[in-house]
């Protein structure tokens, strides 16, 4: 690493032709001090007029060590008595760890124009022109880890005119100065490498490269990027667009793939059900299910639903129908002989359906006199079958049950039919990890889950992390999820991971032990009767990023009397109710935001407002005054121009 340093730096400087007042970097070479191992950077000067004044910055990845002055940078020069002198240049300023330099002289200088020991004051003293071997020499620590940086000088050699004449530069113009600047790139990144990886129903997309990525003109935090695209009923044409941006070396160069994503089989519509009923003087034929409904009497279309005349006699027809809409398929059309009844025909008794509601599954019973038979989305299915609920992270379903009965000597009855909801499993939690139940809410993100039974989960101090790792894959923990600990009225104590953003309705509902509660700066929101009834809660400490706070969120926590909050913004309660007992608060803020507190609503009413929270500034605080003013959006300009 350190030879490709070296000869890329020897490449990037040897041999510089330099014209006018100009400083250049020459010969660096690897060397060992105090501070370890070390680039040394000489920088020569050449001079074409005299030069009072030499500045220098140095902007670098590595940062620059230390510095020495040339050993060839003395003048010399006769006094106001005609007696020589030597002057050696002033350093006037230095950076903080070198950033910047400005040296040069501040003695006079006197000459004698016309012999006759009649000495004159010409100016400040200069350096003469000429080259100048070793002119500052620059210290470069080179860290273990170092792979690549960007090395930037800007010379800025300053000459006057004094009274001996001569020019300043080759244009004949005085009071002139000089700019150069010298950049020396390292090598580039290596180009991303982007990868593509089907399933059954998606795409992962998998791009990898050194330091940071840039994908499809967004940059991403991390060497390694994925997302997933869903295959849909249509093909679609995926395209990637990436770069790389490794530290201390260039951008990589662009990488465009496409890929070609194949359409997934379309779905067919479940059959539809052919459904009728009786007037005293007709019979009514429907077609009931989901989509468009298509309903044939004898082979011909007629309309959904359609009204048969009933004759002295009995007559057979034969109905026909099918489903279809959207992106399915058509159904499998479906057939049935009915017979239409003569009028004052005798019937069976129209049956009804019941719906039995369980965790595992709903059952359907079908109840009424004669033969019974059972229809779920179409098919025959036996008299109370059981319908499986949908597992925890799918979709609900929605049901189309019907049935019939018959009795011996009498006509079929007419159908009873319903739709109704199937709802999925309930999930409270995934996995359980040092005593504390999470519930997987998104890509390696959990939630503070609860076991399912109220009150009988958590007890005592109960501590979040920041992360939990379970069978080898670690999650973020971002949430309290709504009743987590609701009703643990033996729990005395919570400490939240600084990741947490959202507390969840009723998560803390009826926690009668808890007496205070820590909120870390990424809380944006706490629910509706979060920590409804927590009758001994005394303190909470809410974090900069508070932001909304919902209908009885600390609703009958009349204990409480101390709220710490340090958002700059006041949040938005809901009402009044929000905190139930905010009349009789004390609520402690940051000084540079005590008025906005005071003008709040609801806010302005606690019993007392101070200002004595001062452990973090208040956002936007950029210069730490404990203030926001103009002077912070001043010192940000600075921050952003490099200035320090």
């Amino acid at each position: 690493m350190r030879k490709l340093l070296l000869s890329l730096f020897a490449l990037l400087t040897a041999s510089v032709a330099v014209a006018d007042n100009y400083l250049y970097v020459d010969s660096t070479e690897v060397c060992y001090n105090q501070w370890g191992t070390v680039l040394r950077v000489p920088v020569r000067a050449h001079f074409d007029a005299r030069v009072q004044r030499i500045y220098l910055d140095c902007w670098s990845e590595l940062g620059v060590e230390d510095y020495e002055l040339g050993k060839d940078l003395s003048v010399n020069y006769y006094d106001e008595n005609g007696v020589q002198q030597t002057a050696t240049p002033t350093m006037y300023s230095v950076g903080t760890r070198f950033t910047d330099a400005d040296f040069g002289f501040d003695q006079q200088g006197y000459w004698d124009p016309d012999g006759t020991g009649n000495y004159q004051c010409y100016g400040n003293v200069k350096w003469e022109p000429g080259d100048y071997e070793e002119f500052f020499v620059l210290y470069i620590k080179i860290p273990d880890d170092f792979y690549g940086g960007d090395f930037h000088i800007i010379t800025e050699a300053s000459a006057t005119q004094d009274a001996r004449g001569g020019t300043v530069l080759e244009s004949g113009e005085n009071g002139q100065s000089v700019i150069k600047q010298s950049r020396f790139y390292m090598p580039k990144t290596e180009a991303p490498k982007v990868l593509f990886t089907e399933d059954a129903d998606t795409l992962t997309v998998t791009v990898t490269g050194e330091g940071q990525l840039i994908v499809n003109w967004e940059y991403v935090n991390d060497s390694v990027y994925s997302f997933t695209v869903v295959r849909d009923y249509e093909p679609q044409l995926i395209q990637v667009w990436a770069s790389a941006e490794a530290f201390g070396k260039e951008p990589s160069d662009e990488v465009y793939v496409t890929y070609e994503f194949a359409a997934k089989e379309r779905p067919v519509y479940d059959a539809p059900t052919i459904a009728w009923s009786y007037t005293d003087t007709t019979m009514i034929l429907s077609c009931q299910g989901y989509g468009s409904r298509y309903l044939f009497v004898n082979g011909q279309p007629v309309t959904n639903p359609y009204t048969i005349p009933r004759t002295d006699r009995d007559s057979v027809i034969m109905v026909s129908a099918y489903a279809q809409g959207g992106i399915a398929l058509p159904s499998d059309t479906v057939y049935r002989e009915l017979t239409i009844p003569a009028l004052n025909s005798e019937f069976t008794p129209k049956p009804s359906i019941s719906i039995g509601q369980y965790p595992e599954y709903f059952r359907f019973t079908l109840n009424g006199k004669g033969t019974l038979k059972l229809y779920v989305d179409g098919k025959e299915v036996e008299n109370g079958y059981d319908f499986p609920r949908p597992a925890p992270r799918d979709p609900d379903v929605s049901v189309f049950v019907c049935g019939t009965a018959q009795e011996d000597g009498k006509y079929i009855s007419p159908m009873s039919y319903i739709y109704t909801w199937v709802p999925h499993k309930v999930l409270v939690n995934d996995f359980v990890e040092d005593s504390v139940y999470y519930l997987i809410v998104g890509d390696h993100k959990v939630y503070v889950a609860t076991n399912g039974y109220v009150g009988n989960a958590y007890s005592g101090e109960v501590s979040v992390p920041d992360y939990v790792t379970h069978e080898g894959v670690t999650y973020m923990v971002t949430g309290v999820d709504n009743g987590a600990f609701s009703d643990c009225e033996n729990l005395t104590g919570v400490t939240l991971g600084n990741n947490i953003t959202r507390i969840g309705d009723e998560s803390f509902y009826g926690c009668k032990k808890l007496k205070s509660i820590t909120f870390g700066d990424y809380v944006i929101s706490v629910g509706r009767l979060a920590f409804f009834n927590c009758t001994s809660l005394e303190s909470v400490v809410m974090g900069s990023g508070m932001d909304t706070i919902a209908w009885q969120a600390f609703g009958n926590c009349n204990a409480l009397t101390n709220i710490l909050c340090k958002a700059a913004a006041p949040p938005a309660l809901a009402d009044e109710t929000s905190i139930s007992n905010y009349r009789n608060v004390t609520l402690h803020v940051h000084p540079a935001v005590l008025e906005l507190y005071q003008a709040a609503d609801y806010w302005k009413d606690c019993s007392n407002i101070i200002d004595d929270y001062h452990g973090q500034p208040a956002a936007g605080d950029v210069n730490g005054d404990g203030k926001v003013s103009i002077g912070d959006v001043t010192r940000l300009i600075d921050m952003l121009l490099g200035d320090k």
